[in-house]
């Protein structure tokens, strides 16, 4: 096992992994020393500004990794494209209740499952 000094704002190059929540394909790496996990599709610049204005960081693709946008990179046009989201698992669907429904309305059959 070799043990990597800690660098100060290190970024390094992307890797493809899968989501352990989700199972979706995402791409991670460090953007200037913090772990990034971002989506692999890039976004246009209005869905950018809403993710932003909800409070999702977004990053630029490059060679050499992920850079963070802020407000100064999101108006410097080298910066511009490919823009990536971070990643956030898509929610989990709601467990419907079988009791929510008018008593007289359940009908159970002889195996014991809801019909």
């Amino acid at each position: 096992m070799t043990l990597r000094a800690f660098r100060y704002l290190e970024t390094t190059a992307p890797v493809v992994h899968t989501c352990w929540r989700c199972g979706r394909p995402i791409l991670y790496g460090l953007a200037e020393g913090i772990p990034a996990r971002v989506d692999i599709t890039p976004i246009s610049s209005a869905v950018e500004a809403a993710y932003t204005a909800a409070g999702r960081a977004t990053y630029t693709l490059r060679r050499s990794g992920l850079i963070h946008r802020d407000q100064s990179r999101r108006s410097d046009p080298s910066l511009a494209s490919p823009v990536l989201a971070a990643h956030q698992c898509p929610g989990r669907p709601e467990q419907l209740s079988l009791m929510s429904a008018p008593a007289d309305q359940l009908q159970i059959d002889f195996t014991g499952r809801t019909v």
